[in-house]
């Protein structure tokens, strides 16, 4: 299954397959990477990246038409001038195959750093049905 969208605190963000070291200039996009650590979403900071820096809602829309509710975790922010080894300890440390981990720059109006955040499913009612799991 392929997230084509996620819905932020009410606005809708397409999902744009591309590279992993290009960034899309279309505001109201945002960029999408599957990677051996789950799904990668990033945008500008200054475009639609902005949302991910006060997150309430998050639901993805995937191409075989469910959706799915994440929660965030904690926002981690990763400085330039670290290093590719730590780049990638921060990426993994934020990342799982079943979750989608959000990129932008970092501060809101800078480039010094990375803002990762991590979105982990919500499980919600009717897989508690359908599965008869114990956990819910």
């Amino acid at each position: 299954m392929i997230l084509i969208g996620l819905l932020l605190n009410g606005i809708y963000l397409p999902m744009l397959p591309t590279y992993p070291t290009t960034t899309t200039d279309r505001d109201g996009y945002a960029n999408i990477y599957y990677w051996d650590g789950g799904v990668m979403v990033w945008a500008h900071n200054g475009q639609a990246g902005g949302m991910f820096y006060d997150i309430d809602s998050v639901t993805g829309f995937y191409s075989d038409g469910h959706t799915q509710r994440f929660e965030a975790g904690e926002a981690e922010i990763y400085m330039l001038d670290s290093g590719l080894n730590q780049w990638m300890q921060a990426l993994t440390a934020n990342s799982d195959p079943n979750s989608v981990t959000l990129v932008t720059c970092y501060p809101p109006t800078g480039q010094a750093g990375r803002l990762i955040i991590e979105l982990k499913p919500q499980r919600n009612y009717d897989d508690c049905i359908r599965y008869s799991s114990q956990s819910c």
